[in-house]
């Protein structure tokens, strides 16, 4: 007879270790989930003309420096390093930011800015509710 440590809820921890694990299905589904919402995003991301400046990025700029990392267990991110270019009024800026906030713009704030809409959190919320989480 070998013995088994049991939690206070009556699991056994091998179990729970190979739920939570990062080969089990948890992290499966996080993982799965997580790229859906990647998937969205670089879907939802606006892609402006390119820069008529030598200085200025690319069309699809934004898009292009989208990332999506594992940071913890069950944890990821998704995120972009993307700042405005040196063509720009206010270079090194948050270029992503200022789409998916428009209202925190310091300059031209809607209804005037460009007619980019968020895309991190709607891509997020589409992805919830088709997993009928939310």
């Amino acid at each position: 007879r070998g013995h088994r440590k049991v939690t206070t809820g009556g699991v056994h921890d091998d179990v729970i270790a190979m739920l939570f694990g990062p080969a089990g299905p948890v992290a499966e589904f996080h993982a799965k989930v997580s790229e859906r919402v990647y998937v969205r995003v670089l879907n939802k991301a606006p892609v402006g003309a390119n820069s008529r400046t030598p200085e200025g990025h690319p069309s699809g700029w934004l898009r292009s420096q989208i990332e999506w990392t594992f940071t913890g267990a069950l944890e990821s991110r998704i995120s972009t390093g993307a700042v405005l270019s040196k063509a720009s009024g206010r270079p090194g800026d948050p270029y992503a930011r200022w789409i998916e906030r428009p209202a925190e713009r310091p300059w031209k704030p809607p209804p005037f800015a460009r007619a980019d809409r968020p895309y991190l959190v709607p891509a997020l919320d589409e992805i919830l509710k088709e997993l009928g989480l939310t």
